[in-house]
C-alpha cells in the first residue's frame, strides 16, 4: 500500500521518494530527451510485426525516456556522468 509521507510518496519498499528526484537537466536536455522519447515509440510501431518483445523493450524504453523529459531528471546525469544535453 502506498501512502503519502513527509518527504513524498512512498512504497513499501522505497529508498527514496520521487520529491527526492532534483531536476538536474534543462530545458534543451528535455527537449532532447522527448524527441528521443518518440523515436523509440515510432520505432516501436515499426517492430510490433515483426517481434513483440522487442517492441514491448523499446515502448519501456520510450516510456523511461518520456519520464525523464517529464521530470527533468536524468539517470545516467544522477549517476555523475556528464552529457552532451
Amino acid at each position: 500500500m502506498l501512502h503519502m509521507g513527509a518527504a513524498g510518496l512512498r512504497g513499501p519498499g522505497a529508498r527514496f521518494p520521487l520529491r527526492a528526484m532534483k531536476r538536474n537537466i534543462d530545458n534543451k536536455g528535455r527537449a532532447a530527451r522527448g524527441g528521443i522519447a518518440l523515436i523509440f515509440f515510432l520505432t516501436t510501431g515499426c517492430l510490433v510485426p515483426f517481434s513483440w518483445i522487442l517492441a514491448a523493450l523499446f515502448a519501456l524504453a520510450g516510456l523511461f525516456t518520456l519520464f525523464e523529459a517529464l521530470k527533468g531528471w536524468c539517470a545516467v546525469r544522477a549517476c555523475g556522468i556528464k552529457t552532451l544535453f
